[in-house]
């Protein structure tokens, strides 16, 4: 299964430009520029040949350009086309060993990954194309970066290996809610330390505190429970605010984030 992870794959370089070059590094460099056309489907069913200019800097791709500002995209992603490929063979698995050399490949462009089979192994994945940054938090590349300078630009992606993965954990148990992977489990084997503070958000919210607090309210969960877990309508919020109540005494009570 895929969970919508924090994965930041596109940076976004805002350039200085004149007569049809931009400065980089204290030198101006000329833009490459292409031409190419769209075919747009008309509301009578024709087609209207409409011609586009495509520029692109070191960074990347022009987005948006002003008369004399202009803003470049880069990101793995335009690199990679093998996402249904990766998809297909990921479905065609039959063990842990093929799921893994499929998803190891990296050409989907985002998601956390779960994977459960009838041997008993589970395994998670924080996927996704990582640009190898040299600096920053997360919050630092959600922004507009300097583009006349290379200091803050990368040129490739990171691999499987430096991603964050978990296979057969000891707690018997992976979740996800769109959480960052330091919560894919609890107690977790991964250490925050270990991964750049630009590779996800360390927060977890009230949804994935509520997940994670069924879960180990129960060392041993039949099938049929956790049907009832997933559609349960209690809410932690409700908790919180209300002091704790008897819902709150109920079954998972208690709270595995500190706050």
């Amino acid at each position: 299964s895929h969970t919508v992870n924090t994965v930041d794959a596109f940076d976004t370089y805002r350039l200085y430009h004149a007569g049809g070059e931009y400065s980089f590094d204290g030198t101006m460099h000329s833009f490459k520029t292409e031409h190419d056309t769209l075919q747009v489907r008309q509301p009578d069913g024709t087609m209207r040949a409409e011609p586009i200019r495509l520029r692109r800097s070191v960074h990347g791709p022009v987005v948006r350009s002003t008369d004399s500002t202009a803003l470049a995209v880069r990101t793995p992603v335009l690199n990679r086309h093998g996402a249904l490929r990766q998809w297909r063979d990921i479905g065609l698995a039959k063990d842990l060993s093929e799921f893994e050399s499929a998803t190891r490949r990296l050409q989907v462009s985002m998601f956390t990954t779960s994977y459960a089979d009838q041997s008993g192994h589970i395994y998670y994945l924080f996927g996704g194309q990582v640009p190898d940054r040299s600096t920053g938090d997360f919050t630092f590349w959600q922004r507009a970066l300097p583009g006349d300078t290379s200091s803050v630009l990368w040129s490739d992606a990171y691999g499987c290996e430096a991603l964050p993965r978990v296979v057969d954990p000891a707690s018997g148990f992976l979740q996800n809610s769109n959480s960052p992977p330091w919560f894919s489990t609890l107690p977790s084997p991964l250490k925050r330390a270990n991964y750049p503070e630009y590779l996800a958000l360390d927060r977890l919210r009230l949804r994935e505190q509520r997940g994670l607090q069924m879960l180990r309210a129960d060392t041993s969960i039949r099938l049929s429970e956790l049907v009832d877990m997933r559609y349960s309508n209690h809410l932690l919020l409700a908790d919180r605010v209300l002091g704790g109540s008897s819902a709150g005494r109920s079954r998972g009570g208690g709270h595995p984030y500190p706050k």
